[in-house]
């Protein structure tokens, strides 16, 4: 399974209930996989490092698609 979450067979309903249940029932591993998920995303989702390539991004295709226009 994973760090962050338990990980299961694609459409293998009988998978997910036994996961769900695991995370259910075991306090200690749903504190575990909650705080790993957490960390995970200020490590690699934080607003700065999402935003800023997103924006410098749409400026490269504003400034090429105006640079075809003239």
């Amino acid at each position: 399974h994973g760090k962050e979450g338990l990980l299961f067979p694609k459409g293998n309903p009988q998978e997910l209930a036994v996961s769900l249940e695991k995370v259910f029932v075991d306090a200690p591993l749903r504190k575990e996989l909650g705080e790993a998920a957490r960390r995970r995303v200020l490590e690699h989702y934080d607003l700065s490092k999402v935003v800023t390539p997103t924006l410098e991004y749409y400026l490269q295709v504003m400034e090429r698609y105006q640079s075809c226009q003239k």
